[in-house]
């Protein structure tokens, strides 16, 4: 059984050699390709990639949801793990996806830890590790079978934010999905900018509003501003 990484990249030098020297230093025989699929980066993320050890693919297409996608369409291999540029999975990860593929649970995801020890951010970190309305979000990576992944059409090209979350919602109806208890480090620069009341209390009303159909395009460019996030 084997496994694909698929990155989806957009301006991401700062963040995309780190993570694959990470990935290539953790990697197992499992691994078989580490993709890397740009949508139309100016600066030098696709050659930093390159020079790291990524196959770097460009989609035809902007945004996250379309490059998974055109990723997952060239992978060859039988799992498909989807990363962001600046998630560094757990040192187990190969492994972990593997058995619990393996195990009967298809599809799932990883708890988290945040790069500082802010006392309040260790609260958020304890809810990463149980089943919520909000699990499967992009920081918690996800993996999943290439079957289930292909019956489930993917995910949908056509939204600019919160596509994990919808695709992981859609799947949770017919299959298992675990939540593997060892942390991904993940980067609080949202938290540097913003108070943490402030970040939660516009990531559950932009869930909110993306369950009742509010303009995609309009929440992606709300949920920037408010967070500060360019």
């Amino acid at each position: 059984m084997k496994l694909t990484v698929i990155i989806p990249t957009f301006n991401e030098e700062k963040n995309i050699g780190r993570l694959l020297d990470w990935l290539c230093e953790t990697r197992t025989d499992v691994v078989q390709e580490l993709l890397v699929v740009d949508g139309g980066s100016s600066d030098k993320t696709t050659a930093v990639a390159a020079a790291h050890g990524g196959m770097v693919l460009t989609s035809l297409k902007k945004g996250r949801a379309a490059q998974m996608n055109f990723g997952a369409a060239r992978a060859k291999t039988q799992i498909l793990y989807f990363l962001h540029a600046d998630v560094l999975p757990p040192r187990s990860w190969a492994s972990d996806i593997v058995d619990s593929v393996k195990n009967g649970k298809p599809a799932g995801c990883f708890s988290y830890r945040f790069d500082c020890n802010k006392w309040y951010l260790k609260i958020h970190e304890l809810g990463t590790r149980k089943k919520n309305f909000a699990t499967g979000g992009g920081d918690q990576s996800l993996f999943v079978s290439r079957e289930i992944f292909e019956e489930l059409n993917g995910f949908k090209d056509h939204l600019c934010i919160l596509e994990d979350f919808e695709f992981v919602k859609r799947l949770q109806k017919k299959y298992p999905f675990e939540i593997v208890c060892k942390d991904a480090t993940v980067s609080a620069r949202k938290y540097e900018h913003n108070s943490y009341l402030k970040v939660q209390l516009v990531n559950f009303t932009t869930v909110l509003l993306f369950l009742m159909g509010f303009p995609q395009e309009q929440l992606a460019k709300i949920y920037r501003d408010l967070l500060k996030i360019r």
